[in-house]
């Protein structure tokens, strides 16, 4: 765990071991993370946060060999195409962050899909793939 501010103090909880959060000491569930400095007049505060662990069954990744970005990278718009018809397909973009992009998710019923991304600013986006059947995969696309 890093970031706690000012530098030098020690964090505390369920689940932390010398500065490192382990879900499985934690466990499932809402975990209180305590971060407390000390400083050398013998002041000392503290901050809490939060951590929810929940139960993970696993994300499938589906073969994505028959899917193409084209042009990857672009100024306004680029196209993915899918060697096999899609059907209730999403597609998600994101900037680095995981904050989506423009606030919508797209739904491909078919070989292909355009994404125009006009007007967001250069960078590197991620594109997330859902099929119909569950199955993710997630791409890079940069914006230039």
């Amino acid at each position: 765990m890093a970031g706690g501010l000012p530098l030098g103090g020690t964090y505390s909880g369920a689940g932390v071991t010398n500065g490192t959060f382990n879900t499985s000491i934690a466990g499932l569930g809402l975990h209180t993370i305590i971060y407390t400095y000390k400083n050398s007049a013998g002041c000392s505060g503290s901050t809490t946060g939060t951590i929810y662990v929940d139960v993970t069954t696993g994300i499938n990744e589906f073969n994505n060999s028959g899917m193409n970005i084209s042009p990857n990278s672009f100024t306004s718009a680029t196209t993915i195409t899918f060697s096999s018809e899609q059907k209730n397909t999403s597609l998600i973009i994101t900037d680095v962050l995981g904050n989506m992009v423009n606030d919508k998710r797209l739904i491909v019923n078919g070989k292909s899909a355009t994404i125009d991304l006009s007007g967001v600013a250069k960078g590197i986006y991620f594109v997330r793939i859902t099929d119909e059947n569950k199955n993710v995969t997630n791409r890079k696309i940069v914006v230039q």
